[in-house]
């Protein structure tokens, strides 16, 4: 019977698996490795792609509340193909660590639609610029996990060149106050890449400003309710034959009404440590949600065995 059931719940893991869900872009991390001639092993890639995912999520630099953090630990899958790879973060993990080290974080994927009107010293629309800065902007947009898009909210940048050197710039997004700057002249300095930072920091700003405005349009007045009890245990998990064993499990574990929250904090061999945090004394259901799946489950002194 306990055999039958393992099966049934893998075939409904599987079946879950394949379902079509909304998944954040900002997760999947591409990685060129042309310039080096050699890809790196694969936890190197994943190393390496962490850092563009903190700059996707985080309105800030990474704090130091995230040093140290295991990016395999974080890892959905990798797709690498010759001297170029996608790195995949689980959603759900990353979501889950940043919260529980309170790390505050960009929820949702901004979206803008991107426009570039650039106008030479004369008046007159210089063209082949406007496409130049159009192109940049989309890839720093895609870097700083922006999607920009038609059918979405407008942003337009206007510059105005002043002569060669000097040039006046503002950005204009809906529901937010025009940013606007004017360049100083600086000997020995490239003015159309001055004038490309300048327009990415903007861009910066814009998507941190609706980051911030869409959490504000979120939050209700907090109406007092009675304290849930939660309960906090540590669970060492045996016998997930791979990365794919590991996600499932997580998974049906994270769609019990009573898991509030399931962290990895370190993973071996075959194993896998949990921080897990319920609202429903795991004394009372977890043997059983574990016996339910074909997996036995005890307590010890350091916290819960499942194999």
């Amino acid at each position: 019977m306990r055999v039958a059931v393992r099966a049934c719940l893998m075939c409904c893991l599987c079946l879950w698996s394949w379902t079509a869900q909304a998944y954040d872009a900002r997760f999947s991390v591409p990685l060129d490795f042309t310039d080096a001639g050699v890809a790196p092993p694969i936890p190197e890639q994943v190393r390496q792609a962490l850092p563009i995912l903190w700059l996707r999520l985080l309105p800030s630099a990474a704090p130091s509340a995230l040093r140290g953090v295991r990016a395999m630990s974080l890892l959905r899958s990798i797709h690498p193909h010759g001297l170029q790879s996608v790195v995949v973060f689980d959603e759900q993990r990353v979501r889950d660590l940043l919260q529980s080290r309170d790390v505050s974080y960009i929820p949702k994927q901004p979206e803008f639609h991107l426009s570039v009107s650039v106008l030479n010293t004369v008046g007159q629309h210089d063209v082949a610029q406007e496409q130049n800065l159009l192109e940049y902007m989309m890839q720093q947009g895609a870097d700083l996990g922006m999607q920009l898009q038609a059918g979405a909210p407008s942003l337009s940048f206007r510059v105005q060149w002043l002569n060669d050197v000097q040039f006046y710039v503002s950005a204009a997004a809906v529901g937010q106050a025009t940013l606007r700057t004017q360049n100083q002249w600086k000997a020995g300095v490239d003015a159309v890449q001055q004038l490309k930072s300048m327009m990415r920091t903007m861009l910066l700003q814009v998507r941190n400003s609706d980051a911030q405005q869409a959490q504000n349009a979120v939050h209700e007045p907090v109406i007092s309710a009675e304290p849930i009890a939660l309960y906090r245990f540590q669970m060492h998990v045996e016998g997930l034959r791979s990365l794919g064993d590991q996600v499932m499990l997580e998974r049906a574990l994270r769609a019990d009404a009573r898991v509030q929250s399931l962290i990895p904090t370190q993973i071996q061999q075959g194993g896998v440590d949990y921080t897990v945090v319920a609202t429903s004394d795991p004394d009372i259901w977890l043997e059983y949600w574990f016996d339910a799946r074909g997996m036995t489950a005890s307590k010890g002194l350091e916290g819960w065995l499942a194999q």
